[in-house]
């Protein structure tokens, strides 16, 4: 069970690592079932990779590989365990959770020779509400480690408690607007020498210390994330592929809220 200080570390930096949370026997399966899939598309071989399967591309134009960001229906639905679940609910303060049988398979080949902090794609997956509150989590399952520079993503903590002044912000407009935030002004500025040192804290904005954190880890640690944490992928310059079990956990009266309030655009 999370503690009183580790909820605390969640709304405060938007992001908590739960290390060695995916038991055993349930890791081990969750391995077979992303293998199988990495091997229908002759990824992996006789307990090894094959990566010349990937047409090298360097960094940012990642591999197009068949099934690099698959969605899976049912095929983890496990990994939601009732622990996890319980823990999900405490942090958005909801049970009735929409998106628990929707899944993601991230890849991320060996792309890069070099690794470096980009300068673009950082983007949240969630909008800012009126009331302020949580609008979700995101949940990162590693059923392989993912060691630093091996293509994990890049999370600002802090980032999503910016901008809440009681009204509804989309998340471009919250990219914009962090344009001009001068800790963030080098994060996305492509001409920066040594954009390595951007890992950690980068400065604070709006009285909140901003610190640039790579979910990397072991096999069976998860990451849950805050939405509106501003993020971006990062170049793989390891030896081995990244691969990530994505969700998302929203409240499904937030879903309501969110599709109420884009549904005129898409009218439009």
């Amino acid at each position: 069970m999370l503690t009183d200080a580790a909820i605390s570390t969640f709304r405060d930096r938007g992001l908590l690592r739960l290390e060695q949370a995916v038991p055993g026997d349930l890791l081990a399966k969750t391995q077979a079932v992303v293998r199988a899939v990495m091997a229908r598309q002759g990824l992996w071989r006789d307990g090894a990779w094959r990566l010349d399967a990937v047409e090298p591309k360097p960094w940012p134009r990642v591999s197009k590989v068949p099934g690099s960001k698959t969605r899976f229906r049912g095929a983890f639905d496990e990994l939601l365990t009732p622990d996890l679940m319980d823990e999900v609910t405490r942090l958005v303060g909801d049970r009735d959770l929409w998106g628990s049988s929707w899944y993601q398979l991230l890849f991320t080949p060996p792309n890069a020779e070099q690794w470096t902090v980009p300068s673009k794609f950082w983007h949240t997956d969630a909008p800012h509400l009126a009331s302020g509150c949580c609008p979700g989590v995101k949940i990162f399952t590693l059923p392989e480690p993912t060691q630093p520079g091996g293509g994990a993503t890049l999370a600002v903590a802090g980032s999503h408690r910016l901008f809440n002044p009681g009204r509804f912000i989309p998340s471009r407009d919250v990219t914009n607007r962090l344009r001009n935030e001068p800790c963030f002004q080098d994060l996305f500025r492509a001409d920066l020498p040594d954009r390595e040192r951007l890992v950690g804290p980068i400065g604070r904005a709006a009285n909140v210390e901003m610190e640039v954190v790579e979910l990397t880890g072991r096999a069976g640690d998860i990451w849950l994330m805050d939405p509106r944490l501003m993020h971006a992928p990062a170049p793989n310059a390891g030896a081995t592929p990244r691969l990530v079990v994505g969700q998302m956990l929203m409240p499904k009266l937030v879903m309501h809220q969110i599709q109420e309030r884009y549904a005129p655009e898409a009218a439009a």
